[in-house]
């Protein structure tokens, strides 16, 4: 009888616990890699290299496997048959028959016939797998210290603050701004056409913003290209150019306000009252078609526009009816309610403009306040680090501070000579000393200058102080828009561009 037949289905139990084990074994050894790898490189705090990790992981487990399977759970027939005779207590009877099994002696025979008879008589069932709950239990506790050591921020191991840069922290601020006006703009209801118009002028914006460094610049930037897309938006919003035409006409105002407002209600309740006013008096229908008609004109509104659309509609239906008709009341009622559903709609459309404007524009002075306040806080650190130089000198510290007292006084004194209210050294402003009305004899001779309201909402009354960066934006701004629509010649271009070049230095 061959020998291998008997013995091949206890072999491939065997095999399969051989398999099991050098898995269980050889995952264990790879998370333990994983997990001293992914420690190391939270130590010198570096974000984790994740192929190398993988690598790593794979290579262990396979080395280990097959180290573990090949030298020690492989089942040969030498060790399933150690593991029968002990398990199955056939009392060494195969391994008597694997040493045996060339010998022809009669004793040799009788041993054989003897084994034969009893490993038949025994079934692979009967021999159980060994206890691998211990392995399986080790090999989830280092996978589960891998697992949390890998989703551990790369900096746990950092106790000290980490030094903020401001410089990658105005890089994410202009990242994040673009990313999320993108986003606004993709999720919005706006038309496509209308969003690839808006999608043009933000790439412009990211383009100019990554040119400069400067936040001032950048901040000015923004509101340019704020006003380019409300510009843009409020050319959408034909409801206040609509409104206000049918406002200058007794019959069509009330229409007019509820339109101006984008009140659905008020909209509802003056086309009732219209229409009452032509059914008492069948004159006003031809009248009424006459003014909506001139609206549209005057109005200068595309007639692709719905609002547009819905109010051309409404007087094709007016020039229709005939007083002389008997079906004139129910047909009036027909064009009444037809042209309500259709301003409705168009007026909810007009809200949806409205309402993406807000946002995109809250979006845009939040990048911009942002970005203002990030070069505050660079000037600040500048400020202190050069305050904390200035400290460690010990030779001829008197002197230096007898001349810092001196600095500060002059400061103040010209601080009191030009006034201290906002605004009173504003670009272009005249030179304190030089008001045209104390030159020529009239005033009250005080030299005070008058305020300047245009930069009131940045005046600080507890400091005292102006918000530079913000007026700066405001202005530069509005330099550019005036660039761009070709109003600035170009001798003065040169002299506004080494202008405002020298206040983007200028610090608060």
């Amino acid at each position: 009888m061959n020998i291998n037949n008997l013995l091949r289905a206890f072999t491939r139990k065997l095999l399969l616990e051989g398999l099991m084990k050098s898995s269980l074994f050889a995952g264990t050894v790879g998370c333990s890699f994983a997990f001293l790898l992914s420690l190391i490189y939270h130590i010198m705090v570096k974000e984790t290299d994740w192929p190398l990790l993988l690598t790593l992981f794979v290579s262990v487990f396979f080395l280990s496997f097959i180290l573990l399977f090949g030298l020690f759970l492989y089942p040969t027939k030498k060790r399933v048959a150690a593991r029968m005779d002990r398990e199955l207590g056939l009392q060494d009877r195969v391994g008597a028959l694997l040493e045996f099994q060339n010998c022809q002696s009669e004793m040799a025979k009788l041993q054989r016939t003897d084994a034969i008879s009893h490993i038949e008589s025994t079934s692979p069932k009967q021999m159980k797998f060994r206890p691998m709950a211990r392995d399986m239990i080790i090999c989830c506790i280092v996978f589960c210290m891998t697992a949390v050591m890998l989703s551990l921020p790369h900096d746990i191991f950092v106790f000290a603050e980490p030094e903020i840069n401001m410089d990658n922290k105005q890089e994410q601020i202009i990242r994040d701004f673009i990313e999320q006006l993108r986003e606004e703009i993709n999720n919005s209801q706006l038309d496509e056409e209308l969003k690839d118009s808006i999608h043009e002028i933000v790439d412009k914006l990211e383009e100019d913003l990554n040119k400069t460094d400067n936040e001032l610049e950048q901040a000015g930037k923004i509101e340019e290209a704020k006003k380019e897309i409300s510009d843009l938006l409020d050319k959408q919003l034909t409801k206040n150019s609509i409104g206000k035409e049918l406002q200058k006409y007794a019959l069509t105002k009330a229409l007019g306000q509820a339109i101006s407002a984008g009140e659905t209600k008020e909209v509802t309740n003056s086309l009732h009252e219209l229409e009452n006013e032509l059914r008492n008096d069948n004159s006003l229908v031809q009248r009424l078609y006459n003014i909506i008609d001139r609206v549209l004109t005057d109005s200068e509104v595309d007639p692709a526009d719905d609002l547009y659309k819905a109010l051309e509609q409404f007087s094709t239906d007016l020039k229709q009816l005939s007083p002389k008709n008997e079906s004139f009341e129910k047909d009036l009622s027909t064009a009444f309610d037809k042209a309500e559903n259709a301003i409705h709609k168009a007026l909810e459309k007009q809200a949806i403009i409205e309402s993406e404007k807000e946002k995109l524009e809250d979006i845009m002075s939040d990048a911009k306040d942002e970005l203002l306040d990030n070069k505050n806080d660079k000037e600040k650190g500048e400020g202190e680090k050069g305050e904390g130089e200035e400290g460690e000198g010990e030779e001829g510290e008197g002197e230096g501070e007898g001349e810092g007292e001196e600095g500060k006084g002059e400061g103040k004194g010209e601080e009191g000579e030009n006034g201290s209210k906002p605004g009173g050294n504003k670009p272009g402003g005249d030179m304190p000393g030089n008001n045209t009305e104390d030159s020529m004899g009239g005033g009250d001779g005080s030299n005070e200058e008058p305020e300047d309201t245009m930069t009131e909402i940045f005046y600080d009354p507890i400091s005292g102080e102006v918000t530079y960066g913000k007026v700066f934006a405001i202005y530069y701004a509005e330099y550019l828009a005036a660039l761009k629509a070709g109003k600035v010649p170009d001798q003065l271009q040169q002299i506004m561009d080494a202008y405002f070049s020298s206040l983007n230095g200028t610090k608060e």
